[in-house]
């Protein structure tokens, strides 16, 4: 049981992390935006990664964790998604396209790494709910960014 508690503590953490790299990447591309849908777009999500954040380490408490040790050596893939967009950020000041392109891809990794984090033994947990429920908003957030996408692309397109 402590194994299995160890764990779902590792496995919280490492959502925590993703959790707070999202929110921080969020808040980068809102701050370069050129449009400001987009922008309230961006605080919105970020706002909403923090909470969940924050209700992950709440968790992570209740099981005995350090909810201030954030595992982020997990996270390569995602990690590289949110440098790609802080470097879409600071080469291409103001490049909606770009940073929703970064946003998208970012998410992706997000969300494969709830539902790998889902296939575990945290599955049969009262945890379940809770990162289900998560999963459940990032994916709505995702299809919102993949909506302003493709409206950005197709626009680029009438503009040739």
């Amino acid at each position: 049981m402590e194994n299995e508690n160890k764990k779902h503590i590792e496995a919280l953490q490492r959502l925590v992390s993703i959790c707070n790299d999202s929110k921080d990447s969020y808040l980068n591309a809102a701050e370069h935006t050129e449009t400001d849908y987009f922008r309230q777009t961006f605080w919105a999500i970020a706002k909403k990664r923090q909470a969940f954040a924050q209700e992950l380490k709440e968790h992570i408490l209740q099981l005995g964790g350090d909810a201030d040790n954030e595992h982020g050596n997990f996270l390569g893939t995602i990690n590289t998604f949110w440098s790609d967009l802080k470097n879409t950020v600071s080469k291409h000041s103001k490049d909606d396209k770009g940073i929703l392109t970064a946003c998208r891809s970012a998410d992706r990794s997000v969300l494969e790494t709830y539902d790998d984090i889902l296939q575990g033994s945290i599955l049969y947990t009262d945890l379940k709910p809770v990162i289900t429920n998560q999963r459940t908003e990032i994916h709505e957030d995702f299809r919102v960014i993949d909506r302003m996408h493709e409206e950005q692309f197709s626009q680029g397109d009438k503009e040739l």
